[in-house]
């Protein structure tokens, strides 16, 4: 069973026209300056109390009646090559699952999506292919997998969104402008402004000004007729 550091019981927004539970899930090849959860980074933590799975997953079977939704997150859930045990029993339940990944596994993402354990995919593209290194806190990522998640996610028949958190230093216009190079056609993407919580490792890191976010929604529609703005961040 995969490493779980944290569980929320009831979420109104985390899978929108749900009830939702959250589930935190350890470990992430990423070190996104902007990251709300980068105690979460490690695959293996020692510093944090972790959730024993088999006791959640015997809470969650007395709430089958209540929620309708499990919404795994994390860091990176499919860190966690155990994941399929996981949303295998959670499926057997009967329960709705929403994946929220950095879509750097494809291989993982394919086979859930093959063996119907997701139902839907929020999938954060972090910026325009040059700035993607850089925006993910690494000298390196091989974009091929973020390519091919992105593609995997676009044929998969499931509900699915594209996501980019906002930021003045990493997301000039010119940078968003790029990200259609991902190939996104009219795919949904949604961008949402940057809110620095005590978590986030660079505290330098600021949002877009309010002031600018309708400009910089005007200059994407025309190149990514999918773009809107997400008001909660």
């Amino acid at each position: 069973m995969p490493t779980i550091a944290g569980f929320s019981p009831l979420s109104l927004i985390d899978d929108p026209g749900y009830l939702c539970c959250s589930v935190f899930l350890c470990g992430c090849p990423f070190r996104c300056p902007f990251c709300h959860n980068a105690q979460l980074w490690a695959e293996h933590p020692n510093h944090l109390e972790l959730v024993d799975p088999e006791q959640l997953l015997h809470m969650l079977e007395g709430r089958i009646s209540i929620l309708d939704s499990v919404c795994l997150t994390g860091a990176e859930p499919l860190s966690q090559t155990d994941l399929p045990d996981f949303t295998a029993a959670l499926k057997k339940m009967g329960y709705r699952i929403k994946l929220d990944t950095n879509g750097y596994f494809p291989e993982r993402l394919e086979a859930l999506l093959a063996n119907r354990q997701v139902d839907k995919v929020a999938m954060d593209i972090k910026n325009s292919p040059q700035a993607y290194a850089a925006t993910c806190g690494l000298q390196r990522v091989d974009l091929a997998r973020i390519s091919r998640s992105i593609q995997l996610i676009q044929q998969s028949g499931v509900e699915f969104e594209f996501r980019t958190t906002l930021t003045q230093q990493y997301h000039p216009l010119e940078s968003l402008k790029d990200i259609v190079k991902w190939n996104l056609g009219q795919s949904p993407l949604y961008l949402q402004n940057f809110q620095c919580q005590a978590t986030v490792p660079d505290q330098s890191l600021l949002p877009i000004p309010q002031e600018n976010l309708q400009k910089i929604m005007d200059a994407l529609q025309p190149v990514l007729p999918g773009i809107r703005l997400r008001i909660n961040g």
